[in-house]
C-alpha cells in the first residue's frame, strides 16, 4: 500500500509539472540543506543533509502550487557508524507577501535505516517558511514530521534555495 501511494504522489506530481512546464510559467529549484533531527529521533542520529528539486507553479498572483523530490541521509551518533537514508515527495502550496513566503506541504517520505533491505515511511506533513535574499536565492526553514507506524520521525531543514 506505501509502495502504491508512493508512486501515485510522484506520478501525479511529474504529471502536474510536465503538464505546467508546456505553458512555460513553471519555475524550477534546488534545495541543498542541512537536516535537524528533532525529538526521539536526534538522540539516535546526528545532522545530516539532503538536495530537493522543487516545481512551482502560480495559480493566482501570490498563491503558488509546488511540489518536490529529494534525497538525503543521516548518519547514527553510535560508534558502529552507519547511516539512514530517505527520500521525501511533497505537494503543496505556498503563499507570497513580498519577499516572505510561508507554505504548508503534504506528501510521503520513504526512509531505510542501517543496513536493512526495507524502507519504511508514511504520511508527511511539512509547514515552511523562505525569505528572499536576491531574485534567484531565497533562504528556508521547514519541518519536516512523517509518522511511520505510530512514530513520529521529525526534522528541521535549513536551505539556501537557488531558483532557475
Amino acid at each position: 500500500m506505501k509502495k502504491l501511494f508512493t508512486l501515485t504522489l510522484l506520478f501525479v506530481l511529474f504529471a502536474s509539472v510536465s503538464t505546467f512546464a508546456q505553458d512555460k510559467k513553471i519555475k524550477f529549484s534546488v534545495s541543498p540543506s542541512l537536516a535537524l533531527p528533532s525529538g526521539r529521533f536526534s538522540d539516535v542520529l546526528s545532522i545530516g543533509g539532503d538536495l530537493e528539486v522543487k516545481g512551482e507553479y502560480p495559480l493566482t498572483e501570490n498563491v503558488n502550487f509546488t511540489g518536490a523530490v529529494g534525497f538525503g541521509l543521516f548518519s547514527y551518533k553510535n560508534s558502529g557508524g552507519g547511516s539512514t537514508t530517505f527520500i521525501p515527495a511533497i505537494v503543496g502550496l505556498n503563499y507570497n507577501l513580498e519577499k516572505l513566503q510561508v507554505g504548508f506541504g503534504v506528501g510521503y517520505v520513504s526512509y531505510k535505516f542501517g543496513s536493512s533491505s526495507s524502507s519504511n515511511g508514511g504520511f508527511t506533513l511539512r509547514p515552511q517558511v523562505g525569505f528572499d535574499l536576491t531574485d534567484k536565492v531565497q533562504l528556508n526553514l521547514n519541518y519536516t514530521s512523517t509518522t511511520i507506524e505510530g512514530i513520529n520521525v521529525n526534522y528541521i531543514g535549513i536551505s539556501p534555495v537557488i531558483k532557475f
